[in-house]
């Protein structure tokens, strides 16, 4: 398994799951073995105008979809690569501080996990997309998507 393999499954995992949380999804990029997936992020100033619940809800959606992209590489491999998922790490534990959580619980860990296994079908499809092309645009991402859950 070459590192553009595993690179294209973490970018993968991040547009599958921004697409299931209904973010609008600009582009998934991989290059030299690292890659980008560019969608709608929350704001840390969304809290001062959002509900507390909503508010909360929004970031435990950002918690998982840090996560995703490297337990979507490690589910493809069965290896890790602690380099290549430290921002993804980094901003995952920052979203927790929001939540007052110091450390990534299990919980998130198993829900995200949950999440990808119940839409590998569809990880497996854009990842061999990136790995073909380099990069897909978001709607292509998210007719991809439907077309799988469609099928399912």
């Amino acid at each position: 398994m070459t590192q553009r393999e595993r690179a294209a499954h973490h970018e993968a995992g991040h547009a599958v799951l921004a697409f299931h949380f209904r973010r609008r999804i600009r582009s998934v990029t991989i290059e030299d073995g690292t890659g980008l997936t560019r969608c709608t992020e929350l704001s840390p100033t969304a809290r001062n105008i959002m509900p507390v619940e909503v508010w909360r809800k929004h970031v435990r959606e950002e918690v998982v979809l840090c996560l995703c992209g490297p337990i979507s590489e490690w589910l493809y491999s069965s290896t890790s690569d602690p380099t290549a998922w430290a921002a993804d790490m980094r901003m995952a534990r920052r979203w927790l501080q929001e939540l007052g959580v110091d450390g990534i619980p299990p919980a998130f860990v198993a829900t995200t996990r949950r999440l990808l296994m119940g839409r590998w079908s569809a990880v497996r499809g854009v990842a061999a997309r990136l790995i073909e092309n380099g990069s897909m645009n978001g709607g292509d991402v998210t007719a991809l998507c439907r077309e799988v859950w469609r099928r399912v």
